[in-house]
């Protein structure tokens, strides 16, 4: 299952402004003044002042909106303490990736910002964690739930309609991408890899290789790091 969630930052709150800290201040000018005005007049009117001849608000922000720099993680700390409290654990090492155990079953959730896609085997379990992102963030719009074998997430196409495989193809991606490229492309030299030619050899003529002594330890290490 994939999911989206509307609106997902102005679902944060700003944190809470302690005595003597600076609070964020929003300028608001034009006609969003008016329209405003014309929605809540006993709230917004009153304070509504003239600078250089221009209606002009100046808004304390309650919610975390898009382009203020504390917002993708103001939205992050809420949705991770919501997982949380569903009885997800975090990985310490990929924050975006969380699991719990639902009926001895593992329950997979990775995310990126407010896009989501949820692995596990009892589809019972996933008709509940759908409700559960409706209920929890569908107040601001409805959340966009997809179940089945083909996904669009995060620009992939992740197919899974063969037993055991994984085709993601990213063509549409492309495809929409070049199109709507301000510019008409041309002949393009293709390079297969940007990387010098030596990246990957030996530089120089004074490099050794290992002995077989030390080569055999050095390979088992790096295989238990890779692995």
């Amino acid at each position: 299952m994939t999911a989206d969630v509307p609106n997902a930052f102005i679902q944060a709150n700003m944190p809470k402004i302690k005595r003597g800290e600076n609070r964020v201040m929003m300028k608001i000018t034009g006609v969003l003044v008016d329209m405003l005005v014309q929605l809540v007049s006993e709230v917004y009117g009153p304070c509504v002042v003239f600078e250089n001849g221009k209606k002009t608000l100046y808004v304390e922000v309650l919610r975390a909106i898009y382009g203020l720099l504390q917002a993708a993680l103001l939205w992050y700390n809420k949705f991770r303490e919501d997982l949380e409290g569903q009885g997800f654990k975090f990985n310490p090492y990929d924050p975006c990736v969380a699991n719990r155990v639902v009926k001895s079953a593992q329950h997979m959730v990775v995310f990126h910002v407010d896009d989501l896609k949820s692995s596990l085997e009892d589809p019972k379990v996933s008709d509940d964690f759908a409700k559960w992102l409706e209920q929890t963030y569908g107040k601001q719009g409805k959340v966009k739930i997809n179940r089945g074998k083909v996904h669009e997430y995060l620009s992939m196409k992740l197919d899974l309609s063969v037993r055991g495989k994984l085709k993601v193809d990213m063509h549409d991606y492309v495809k929409k991408m070049l199109e709507s490229f301000p510019i008409t492309l041309g002949k393009i030299d293709v390079a297969l890899t940007p990387a010098s030619a030596d990246l990957f050899g030996q530089k120089g003529t004074t490099a050794r290789k290992l002995d077989k002594g030390r080569l055999k330890p050095f390979t088992q290490q790096l295989h238990k790091v890779c692995s």
